[in-house]
């Protein structure tokens, strides 16, 4: 199977697969030509990637999270409890240094990644790190490039899209001109997208400001399916040492709550809606946070 792969790679893959097959053969504890950056035989790869959505699209694909058990939240400090890592740009620095340490730990070997070949794949023209309140500096500072790791890394570029079929070349080259910021603006700093790009959603959006009134749509939405409505309630309960804080928030309080990133107390379900999971539950079926 591996030769057959190896024989649909293009020019540009068939480069790098050779550059990594070779640091593989000849592989020691040193640093040099053990870490790759791709931008865009008989070895065990562990294939990883920092959301789930991009983790089931990998051949035994999981996250960083659980693949290393990082904690959550990642921070500055933070160390994992036990190598491709693809969507790399959207971890923060603190994430590869967790994974560093780690691997020294288990080798006992001073040196990157405890000597092991790691690979690094994305495009940094996409999603950075999502750090709350965080302002321009301080995602730059999160980014992979800020880490003390990344002179370590070799940076390899692929130029050809593979998932381009006929007549999108210029979709394709689109898109890298809006990640350079070569798009032109109006006077609003906005980039109108020609509606051939996007024919079944360009008159379909809704973008909601607040969450209360994307609950409103969705409910709407919900309403319309013909299928048998089933409801699961949340049971939210305070927990502290001091009795006289719960009278503070009754449960009734509580239930009117809808944080982001948090399902309703009602949660309304029919077959055929839609909804995003915000656990993993069965990463080889696609059952993945953010899906």
């Amino acid at each position: 199977m591996g030769q057959e792969m190896y024989a649909m790679l293009n020019q540009d893959q068939r480069s790098i697969a050779d550059t990594i097959l070779a640091s593989h053969r000849t592989q020691s504890t040193t640093t040099a030509d053990s870490c790759f950056f791709i931008d865009g035989q008989g070895i065990y790869v562990m294939t990883v990637a920092w959301t789930g959505i991009a983790a089931s699209l990998l051949p035994e694909g999981r996250t960083v999270h659980s693949r290393f058990k990082l904690p959550v939240p990642i921070l500055k400090t933070s160390t994992s409890s036990i190598r491709p890592n693809n969507e790399a740009p959207m971890a923060p620095c603190y994430a590869l240094n967790a994974v560093d340490i780690l691997l020294r730990d288990i080798m006992n070997i001073d040196a990157p990644f405890g000597g092991k070949i790691m690979i690094l794949g994305g495009d940094f023209r996409q999603v950075l790190p999502v750090i709350r309140l965080a302002n321009r500096s301080e995602l730059i500072a999160a980014s992979l490039k800020s880490s003390n790791l990344w002179p370590y890394f070799k940076v390899i570029h692929l130029h050809q899209n593979m998932r381009t079929g006929p007549g999108e070349e210029e979709f394709s080259k689109s898109l890298i001109k809006l990640g350079n910021g070569e798009l032109t603006s109006n006077e609003d700093d906005e980039i109108e997208l020609p509606s051939s790009y996007v024919p079944t959603l360009c008159n379909r959006t809704i973008l909601c400001p607040k969450n209360e009134h994307s609950l409103l749509v969705n409910e709407e939405a919900l309403q319309r399916l013909p299928e048998t409505e089933k409801t699961y309630t949340s049971v939210d309960e305070v927990e502290c040492e001091d009795g006289d804080d719960i009278t503070n928030y009754p449960t009734e309080v509580l239930n009117s709550r809808t944080p982001s990133g948090m399902p309703p107390h009602k949660l309304k379900l029919k077959i055929g809606a839609i909804v995003m999971l915000l656990r993993n539950l069965d990463v080889h079926q696609g059952l993945c946070n953010g899906i």
